[in-house]
């Protein structure tokens, strides 16, 4: 039975309501009879009735209970319809490709290159970040310099063919694979200048997305085949890391002559910044200029500027085996590798030593050099005081740079100037000249590999 104060059901053997404890009615069998009409017999007297009706007695609040069960079911119904509608409308203005063209266009026109950039169908790549995107926009256009810019009214018509002689061209010259393409929609969006009635056109291709716009409506991004450079190569002929936008470089493949190969499988089109840096070299930047797709660029690690600390650090090796090797060779000492100051598997210079101390080493007539003072060595330079040395890798792939030691140097010997008797004289001076180095880099250390003749005029 129902509460007749709730109106909420309740087993019938309830005498009171178990949600709001009223005392509980059960109506449903109480009934009452209303009187008929009985006819008469022939001779007046009352006959028997035929029918008695039974009317059964409303149970109202019953009725009541009723009503209100149902307009609770009828609420959730309604606002699931009504949530349906909106769901429905928004869905459908959201995933609409016309609608996708105005809001990008509109973004162009206000040089909001972020705007554009989410919009954008984009291949797999670390480089297409929204800065480079802002990056090739501010190259191209430039605020003020955006032809678009400022445009308020403007038509969007949807055409059969992309105008290939618009800006950009067809998406689908860009495509790899034809046969897996999302279908596209391709747009001309034309605008009529006031004043002078001429009019301009843009346009734009859209490619349907695998994925739905809240999982139900088609989903469309601009093309950006117009912007994109695919499969362009990098080559880098030396040992230095490579940063392409500030953006790290990893995994080239490397050929038998070491030139390093790095595939950039998407990039924006324009001009990039490319910097290579070095344990042995200052950075270097440099341009690359990216117009279409399989475009390449070589930089040459021959462009960099060794470190100065470097330079300097070779200077002061070669001119301290200088000086181990006049020291040695003037006390007459045997060739040791040591005081080379390098290893036996880069170079043999006891020919070197040799003749030096066949040169320099007193004579048995008292002649030679008696004492040497090596003041300076310096790496020679050009007419700009730019050092001057050349660096190239070896067969093994290590670094070697080579130069020429200036060196000036203070110095006494003993000559003989009689012409029928020995008649021996001392004579002290200060010269200069130069003697060429080759260091290899191995394991982190400048090793000598070559030198030439050591022997410095004095006479």
């Amino acid at each position: 039975m129902f509460c007749p104060e709730c109106g909420k059901p309740n087993p019938d053997e309830n005498r009171f309501c178990q949600y709001c404890s009223a005392l509980l009615v059960d109506n449903s069998a109480e009934q009452f009879q209303q009187p008929v009409a009985q006819p008469v017999s022939d001779n007046g007297q009352q006959a028997k009735p035929d029918v008695v009706v039974s009317i059964p007695k409303v149970d109202t609040a019953k009725v009541k209970g009723f009503i209100q069960k149902q307009k609770k079911l009828l609420v959730p119904i309604v606002a699931v319809v009504i949530a349906l509608i909106v769901f429905v409308a928004i869905g459908s203005s959201l995933s609409s490709p016309e609608k996708v063209v105005e809001s990008y266009f509109t973004a162009l026109t206000e040089n909001d290159y972020e705007a554009m950039y989410k919009q954008l169908a984009l291949p797999e790549s670390d480089l297409l970040t929204k800065e480079a995107f802002a990056n090739y926009m501010t190259q191209n256009f430039g605020e003020g310099e955006n032809p678009y810019y400022g445009v308020k009214k403007f038509d969007i018509k949807e055409i059969d063919e992309r105008d290939y002689y618009g800006y950009g061209y067809d998406y689908n010259e860009n495509r790899d694979n034809k046969k897996d393409e999302n279908p596209v929609k391709n747009y001309q969006i034309i605008m009529v200048d006031k004043t002078t009635g001429e009019s301009s056109t843009y346009f734009v291709t859209l490619i349907e997305q695998d994925t739905k716009t809240l999982l139900f409506f088609k989903n469309y991004k601009v093309s950006s085949a117009a912007f994109v450079a695919q499969n362009v190569k990098l080559y880098v002929d030396g040992e230095a890391a490579v940063t392409f936008d500030d953006i790290a470089l990893t995994s080239p493949e490397t050929d038998e002559y070491g030139t390093k190969s790095y595939s950039l499988p998407a990039v924006f089109k324009g001009e990039h910044k490319v910097t290579l840096t070095s344990d042995l070299y200052e950075p270097f930047e440099t341009n690359f200029y990216i117009y279409e797709n399989y475009d390449s660029q070589t930089v040459r690690t021959s462009y960099m500027k060794f470190k100065e600390d470097i330079l300097t650090s070779l200077e002061t090796k070669a001119l301290d085996t200088i000086k181990t090797m006049y020291a040695n060779a003037l006390a007459n000492k045997p060739f040791s590798i040591d005081m080379m100051k390098t290893t036996p598997e880069y170079i043999d210079l006891s020919n070197i030593y040799t003749n030096l101390v066949d040169t320099v080493a007193m004579q048995e007539d008292g002649t030679g050099l008696n004492e040497i003072t090596f003041t300076s060595g310096a790496i020679r330079t050009n007419y700009s005081n730019e050092k001057q040395y050349s660096v190239y890798t070896d067969d093994a792939g290590r670094t070697t740079v080579s130069f020429t030691l200036n060196l000036t140097y203070d110095f006494k010997y003993t000559r003989n100037i009689g012409w029928y008797e020995p008649q021996l004289e001392v004579r002290e001076g200060s010269n200069n000249d130069s003697v060429s180095f080759q260091y290899t880099y191995v394991d982190g250390e400048w090793n000598l590999s070559s030198m030439s003749d050591c022997v410095v005029y004095y006479y």
